[in-house]
């Protein structure tokens, strides 16, 4: 399927829907550590935020599962 086959969160029905939402952010690491922990926190405030919001305005039961890798 091509990108611009899928549909955006805003194409879909979510009122009162479950929804699961998985972020996968790269971030430095060495040692099998997080070099920067700003810069988990930072990606996830910028870029899960809006995702987030439009769910919370459909009254999603939303669940969400971070990994930083």
């Amino acid at each position: 399927m091509s990108l611009s086959n899928k549909l955006a969160i805003t194409d879909v029905d979510l009122k009162d829907k479950r929804v699961l939402i998985r972020v996968d952010f790269n971030v430095p690491m060495q040692d099998g550590k997080i070099t920067n922990p700003a810069v988990c926190m930072l990606l996830s405030a910028l870029l899960a935020y809006p995702t987030v919001h439009i769910l919370q305005a459909h009254r999603c039961r939303s669940t969400h599962h971070q990994v930083c890798t």
